[in-house]
């Protein structure tokens, strides 16, 4: 396999060799990215639409930037964010967890919501007016609530907040659990 991957028409591609790591420098993602083995992005990514499955990790590497837009993404798996990542348009959905140890920008320009927990260890910044909820999170590091509301109201569980919450003047953060 080259250093781009390119998964488009709703394509699926499942990496199932038994413990191989793969790493790519360039993805372009409108389909399903799954199986057991490790994924490392050591580029830019740009998902359009798509699914992550499977047991093997997905690794964004420090430096490489993945870009969430169009209709967003379902995550079934682990994401390891140690580069940045950029939402901008869709929902993400899906039981996985989205570990950030760096940048995690969210730029939606509607009320969209993330359903994977996701460990904040790094910085997580809200740059927008239009609402977003997050249903379960954990934050040891930083949240930036820079513009619009960010609401962090998981319907189960318990979640742990140790980090910094940095809001500005006419933001709004809601911390809380809804009934569900």
């Amino acid at each position: 396999i080259g250093p781009a991957l390119t998964i488009s028409g709703g394509g699926t591609i499942n990496f199932n060799t038994g413990g191989s790591k793969f790493q790519f420098t360039s993805i372009t993602m409108a389909g399903t990215m799954g199986g057991s083995d490790t994924v490392n992005l050591a580029g830019n990514m740009t998902i359009t639409s798509g699914v992550f499955s499977g047991a093997g990790p997905f690794n964004i590497l420090l430096g490489s930037v993945m870009d969430i837009n169009f209709s967003g993404i379902t995550v079934h798996k682990i994401i390891n964010n140690a580069g940045t990542i950029n939402w901008s348009v869709g929902t993400i959905s899906g039981n996985g967890v989205i570990n950030n140890n760096n940048n995690f920008n969210i730029a939606t320009t509607a009320g969209f919501s993330i359903n994977p927990l996701v460990n904040n260890n790094g910085t997580l910044n809200k740059t927008t007016n239009s609402p977003t909820q997050m249903i379960g999170c954990n934050n040891s590091g930083t949240f930036n609530v820079n513009s619009g509301t960010l609401q962090i109201v998981p319907t189960s569980g318990t979640f742990t907040h140790s980090g910094i919450f940095n809001v500005a003047s006419g933001t709004t953060l809601t911390l809380g659990q809804v009934s569900g």
